[in-house]
């Protein structure tokens, strides 16, 4: 069985101000035209389809567009579980019109966890659809059981449920949005994106789990994989690459992967030197971050910048940011120096540059003028 392992859409997301919406709309399209090339057995969506729980209708609207061209024409089920961005109710509200057709969207936790069976030439594969869950949603799911307090409990507490549909000598998929590792060695983090640090060791003998909320393609275990985000949402995102996962499961349960990349219709990239070669630098539609060098400050750069780069989403001075702020004078020593003095200490310990004599003057002015005015 071969499907495809995709999360964190964020469908209306904006970055700096910016709407991401048509870049979305860029990769949803190449990645319609690739299923229908490939025609894979399903899609798996594991979380955060929308960027907010109240999506714009521009974002349902191309959702929505996904769905009937996946589902509808192209007869490929999708299978989805809600991220802790979406609003699990309306994604259950969504699922109603188009569930016989081939949509299982899972926004809502159920008891038992809800299951979705696909057969191939070697039989069945169940999708154990897990959406985001915490410990107040298990709690009212099992309002006679000993109440959960952590992440982990919550998760133990539902696998008891996911189990209940597990038949032996099947293969096994789960879908879900969280933060995981599988036993012992993993992240010394504890808490990712609002998300505490799960163990799905329960999981291991599971053929594939598709897990969803890190933007990051990368495995969290033998059989554990996140696939990544499907555009890059953020400066710390900038040495991603986004991609879907392909998967395939032989008859025996074995997997094998690999990764699918669609050319984004803006790149996201950091630009880093002094302004006036930034300046001399090809002109992109990319998403740019500048990163100036120059010790001074340079008026407007961002304005001026942009005149090149029309999608500039920052400005920042690294170089300023990296030199020593831990500038000290012993007491006694203040005491016998001049603001001017002081501030021109300052200034070359800050800068690494001296202060000129007109600066100089400048500040002495100032300084008096203050002086002045705080006894008038």
């Amino acid at each position: 069985m071969k499907f495809i392992h995709t999360s964190d859409w964020h469908i209306g997301r904006s970055l700096c101000g910016v709407s991401l919406l048509e870049d979305q709309r860029h990769f949803l399209r190449q990645f319609m035209d690739y299923l229908e090339k490939e025609r894979p057995d399903a899609v798996v969506i594991a979380g955060d389809l929308y960027d907010r729980p109240v999506p714009s209708a521009e974002a349902m609207e191309l959702l929505d567009e996904f769905f009937s061209k996946t589902v509808l024409e192209l007869k490929i089920p999708v299978l989805a579980v809600a991220g802790n961005h979406d609003s699990g109710q309306r994604l259950a509200y969504e699922r109603d019109f188009l569930a016989k057709a081939g949509l299982h969207m899972a926004g809502t936790l159920t008891n038992p966890a809800e299951t979705v069976a696909l057969s191939d030439e070697w039989g069945p594969v169940c999708f154990h659809l897990l959406p985001w869950l915490d410990p107040a949603a298990v709690n009212s799911l099992f309002p006679e059981e000993e109440r959960v307090r952590t992440m982990q409990e919550a998760f133990d507490r539902m696998t008891e449920s996911v189990f209940l549909n597990v038949k032996p000598g099947v293969r096994n998929v789960l879908v879900c949005h969280g933060y995981f590792s599988m036993g012992s060695g993993g992240s010394q983090v504890e808490e990712l994106g609002g998300s505490e640090l799960v163990d799905l060791s329960a999981y291991r003998d599971f053929s594939y789990i598709a897990a969803g909320h890190i933007h990051r393609k990368m495995p969290a275990g033998p059989n554990l994989r996140y696939c990544g985000s499907i555009l890059k949402y953020s400066p710390n995102e900038i040495a991603n690459t986004p991609s879907v996962t392909a998967v395939e499961l032989d008859g025996q349960g074995g997997c094998a992967w690999r990764e699918v990349s669609f050319p984004p219709l803006h790149d996201m990239r950091k630009i880093t030197g002094d302004f006036a070669d930034l300046l001399e630098l090809p002109r992109t539609e990319d998403y740019i971050f500048a990163e100036l060098t120059d010790l001074e400050l340079v008026l407007d750069p961002a304005r001026r910048l942009r005149e090149r780069f029309p999608n500039l989403l920052g400005v920042a001075y690294t170089q300023r940011e990296q030199i020593s702020s831990a500038f000290t004078v012993e007491a006694e020593e203040a005491k016998n120096l001049s603001i001017s003095e002081l501030f021109s200490q300052f200034y070359q310990e800050i800068t690494g540059v001296s202060l000129s004599e007109d600066a100089v003057k400048l500040v002495s002015d100032a300084a008096y003028q203050a002086e002045k005015e705080a006894h008038e």
